[in-house]
């Protein structure tokens, strides 16, 4: 199952990824950012009250520690590092900096955590990865991108994979260390999606707020601004990072990332079928990799 919802992350954040290319087109990253996180911790929130039902919180004072510091590093520090890759790259190079991801979690998660995985498993990852790669590798052929800020946008794209793969770890950890322990249930992984991302809105927010009030409340209720973000912050943002979770508290960070970074997949796929898109060899190539990598890492 945990496999099955990493796969569906990545699917609801290629679709919030083609939604935010119309506002990221003319607003800047930060606001994109503090809007999707702010709506979505929201939305999250509720939902975790509602899984809890009045019980208690499964998580003692450090575990909520670490989920707030994999909200700021994860949510906060790497998300608008990937826009800022994506305004100065590109969505192709900035994806394709995005595919070290599995690895430095995986490499992460076995420092940490001790998670050692098989050879099947570290197998499928590789193979997930190099799929990913062939996809993007071929866009980047056709996308064109300026140079301004080139080399910023490089450094903003590997530090954002830096950033969410130790987000992810420490999600990973805090959700091993509840009284339950992994896999114990619904409520636990919702509520840490709703600190999680509700600590990177903090972070956005009370910096925004200390700078400029005014601006930073017109942005949040404005209406143009809920006419283009709501949607993608409500399916990429909601609905991923809650899929996620509910997979780190499921199985091994690796396997997680590695599923949750086949997003390029899903990007080609809906090009193809909605967008009457074509692409060559490579791409389909990487597709078929892409999907013999998570039938190993299922297996």
């Amino acid at each position: 199952m945990g496999e099955l919802l990493s796969l569906g992350s990545a699917l609801c954040w290629a679709i919030g990824l083609l939604l935010f290319r119309f506002p990221l087109a003319h607003r800047a990253a930060s606001e994109v950012n503090l809007f999707k996180c702010a709506f979505a911790a929201l939305l999250l929130g509720l939902t975790a009250l509602a899984a809890l039902g009045g019980g208690a919180l499964a998580f003692d004072g450090r575990c909520v520690l670490l989920i707030a510091i994999s909200g700021v590093i994860g949510m906060s520090l790497g998300d608008t590092l990937l826009f800022h890759a994506m305004s100065r790259l590109g969505p192709t190079r900035a994806l394709m900096l995005q595919s070290t991801n599995p690895l430095v979690a995986t490499l992460f998660a076995w420092l940490w955590l001790g998670e050692a995985l098989t050879g099947l498993q570290l197998l499928g990852i590789a193979t997930c990865s190099v799929g990913t790669l062939l996809v993007i590798a071929e866009g980047r052929a056709v996308e064109q991108a300026g140079e301004r800020g080139h080399g910023f946008g490089i450094a903003a794209g590997l530090g954002a994979s830096v950033a969410q793969a130790a987000g992810m770890l420490l999600v990973r950890e805090a959700l091993l260390g509840t009284s339950g322990g992994a896999g114990s249930g619904f409520a636990a992984p919702c509520a840490a999606a709703a600190l999680r991302l509700g600590a990177g809105a903090l972070a956005l927010l009370l910096p925004a707020l200390w700078r400029s009030p005014r601006a930073t409340a017109q942005l949040l209720g404005a209406r143009a601004a809920w006419r283009e973000m709501a949607l993608p912050s409500f399916i990429g943002t909601y609905l991923g990072l809650l899929a996620m979770t509910i997979a780190l508290d499921l199985s091994p960070t690796g396997i997680v990332s590695a599923l949750s970074s086949t997003t390029p997949l899903f990007l080609l796929g809906i090009g193809v079928i909605w967008l009457r898109e074509r692409h060559g060899f490579l791409s389909y190539g990487g597709v078929a990799l892409g999907v013999l990598g998570a039938i190993l890492l299922v297996l």
